[in-house]
């Protein structure tokens, strides 16, 4: 009895090395995937286009409550505006002859207060580079859930649907290991 049902077990387990048999995407059903990733990416963009903006809207609130709160206070006081016209004074007298030194230097010493009084305190409470990041880590959350979802609509393997979205062929190395996304650093303009 215990041979018979080994011999039954034996022929009912599938040979070791066969490999499944390679599935067969039609291109109109890529068509089809391909206008849901584009889809897909459009509403993942808008989403986090919310959420950065929603976030940038509260640092700019208390960049205005600041600005009200603590520089114009103090950009508008006598001591500081007797400072300022010392200031003017003394970036007149070291000038040399250039023109408009005073009124640039000036500018940047008021930039260096502006930014001391108001951006640094905000950027403790928020971080627009924090928001920038975190935007991009939900688009790219939204991203890959829609991505999933789609293969799974379209019964489409995870191997065939990276090698499509990084539009890479099949290869020997690319079967054996996995392809993942990268998000990489998007630079920002220099200020």
């Amino acid at each position: 009895m215990l041979a018979v049902v080994l011999v039954l077990a034996g022929c009912a387990t599938p040979q070791r090395g066969q490999q499944a048999a390679p599935v067969a995407i039609s291109q109109d059903t890529w068509r089809q995937v391909d206008q849901q990733l584009i889809a897909a990416s459009k509403s993942a963009v808008e989403q986090a286009a919310l959420y950065a903006r929603g976030s940038m809207e509260h640092w700019r609130t208390l960049v205005y409550e600041r600005t009200e709160v603590e520089f114009i206070p103090w950009f508008s006081s006598y001591w500081t505006q007797e400072w300022l016209a010392v200031k003017v004074s003394w970036y007149a007298a070291s000038a040399e002859g250039e023109t408009d030194s005073s009124a640039r230097r000036l500018a940047v010493y008021l930039q260096e207060q502006y930014r001391e009084k108001v951006l640094e305190p905000v950027a403790v409470e928020i971080d627009p580079e924090a928001i920038r990041a975190n935007a991009i880590g939900y688009y790219l959350r939204q991203l890959d859930q829609q991505v999933q979802v789609i293969a799974l609509r379209h019964r489409i393997p995870s191997e065939l649907m990276n090698r499509r979205l990084h539009g890479t062929r099949p290869s020997a190395s690319a079967r054996q290991r996995r392809v993942t996304l990268r998000c990489t650093r998007w630079s920002t303009p220099n200020r």
